[in-house]
């Protein structure tokens, strides 16, 4: 008698675990395009208890579990953005493999129109995210009306909760800038800086040295280039009433044509020279370091032949 008594104890202590053994299988897929929908919300509600209820979300290709289910006729629906939802009663009991559910495209979702696209949603662990590129929204639809629809969220008094919790505001990922402050240490950073190197100058010269260099101003008549030689322009320079002949190298710089009428300073009194085979006749000054953008100084206004002091 006693071991029939603990056989019956044993029974009956089995009994909560086996009602909690069952669950339920399925694949959601879109209608049309037979792809997996990912992200869908499965729930069902117990007909015997309308307060025990459970649900999952689909994932990767759409294949979705509910475990720990206790044997009941259950109403099973499956909801996503777009869709129609999906209804059926179910009987579980030990494992129910439910196979496919389609999901019919929804017709005038409110400010929500679906496009339809492989891949409307990923799954990340328990984080759905939503691509809102594959939803068309009316012209006059707001977030709100969206989010509406949206499986397992719901909006109240200004309060948003998505499957019973709350969403909070979190800190800016990327904080606004301020515009002006970012361009003024964008410019600081790229400024060139400014370093108190001494000039390398060359000796001392006395005054009576420096006097006799005679600078006069010339007006260019013609310009061409060197026969010989790519760096060198041949000038036909008008100082006062002769006109000289002037090599110089600066037609990496200058154009012939670009030289011609400029009223630059020459240095007269330098001895003849040939240059690449071809007589200079004196020198046009000119600024600039080696490497550096040239520039030939011009004394604008000034009579040619006068002399520069």
């Amino acid at each position: 008698m006693k071991k029939i008594l603990s056989i019956l104890v044993m029974m009956l202590m089995a009994l909560p675990a086996m009602a909690q053994s069952s669950k339920i299988t399925a694949k959601v897929i879109d209608s049309e395009t037979k792809d997996g929908v990912i992200g869908a919300i499965v729930e069902v509600v117990s007909k015997s208890n309308a307060n025990y209820r459970k649900h999952a979300t689909t994932g990767v290709n759409g294949d979705v579990a509910i475990t720990s289910l206790v044997a009941d006729d259950y109403t099973m629906t499956v909801q996503f953005v777009g869709y129609t939802t999906y209804t059926k009663d179910i009987t579980v009991k030990g494992t129910t493999a439910l196979g496919t559910i389609e999901l019919v495209e929804g017709v005038a979702i409110e400010t929500v129109v679906k496009e339809v696209q492989a891949l409307r949603t990923s799954q990340n662990g328990d984080t759905v995210a939503y691509n809102a590129a594959a939803f068309k929204v009316a012209s006059d639809a707001d977030v709100e009306g969206l989010l509406k629809k949206m499986p397992g969220i719901t909006i109240s008094n200004g309060s948003v909760e998505a499957q019973g919790e709350q969403v909070k505001k979190g800190d800016a990922i990327f904080p606004r800038l301020d515009i002006e402050k970012e361009l003024e240490e964008l410019h600081a950073m790229n400024a060139p800086k400014e370093e108190n190197i001494p000039l390398e100058l060359k000796d001392d010269i006395e005054f009576d040295d420096f006097d006799k260099i005679d600078l006069r101003v010339g007006t260019i008549l013609e310009a061409e280039k060197h026969p010989k030689a790519d760096r060198l322009l041949v000038s036909q320079v008008k100082v006062g009433p002769e006109t000289r002949q002037i090599v110089s190298g600066i037609a990496k710089w200058y154009k012939p044509e670009e030289m011609v009428g400029k009223e630059v300073i020459v240095v007269c009194n330098l001895k003849p020279v040939k240059l690449r085979g071809v007589e200079s006749q004196g020198m046009i000054l000119a600024a600039g370091n080696d490497g550096d953008d040239l520039v030939v100084p011009v004394a604008t206004g000034a009579k040619d032949g006068c002399e520069v002091r």
